[in-house]
């Protein structure tokens, strides 16, 4: 009896919540991470040129600025090549010059998004790194 019961709560678990996939709000952090990052990047890349009006225009328009509006979990598979899951979400980006609305996709694992891509297909540096070898080995 006590194994009959035992199995049934294993199921129970497995079917409601035991899933590493991301919720909602950590695909949220994520994106905004990796949002932040991206940004940061390009101010300190046009830093490092040493493009002072460069910079400066950045700074006085504010294109450095950004808010996150909205963000919405459409859809999330897991990705049998990698660890995580391959999730689609809708994104509204408020901007000084206006916004940016789109739906992405995206590679998350352990908290974090890997790689968002211009035309929203997913990277993967595993297909990208085999795609080099194979054309060394050529």
């Amino acid at each position: 009896m006590r194994v009959f019961l035992f199995s049934f709560a294993a199921i129970g678990l497995t079917l409601t919540g035991l899933s590493d996939e991301p919720t909602e709000r950590q695909m949220r952090r994520a994106f905004e991470a990796k949002v932040a990052l991206m940004v940061q990047n390009a101010v300190d890349h046009v830093r490092e040129t040493g493009d002072e009006e460069a910079l400066a225009r950045i700074r006085d328009n504010g294109t450095d600025l950004y808010t996150l509006k909205a963000f919405h979990k459409l859809r999330c598979l897991p990705d049998f090549d990698a660890v995580g899951h391959i999730c689609e979400f809708a994104v509204d980006l408020g901007f000084p010059n206006g916004s940016l609305q789109g739906r992405i996709a995206g590679h998350f694992y352990d908290g974090q998004l890997a790689f968002i891509n211009r035309d929203e297909t997913v990277l993967h540096q595993r297909h990208a790194a085999a795609g080099a070898d194979q054309r060394a080995s050529n």
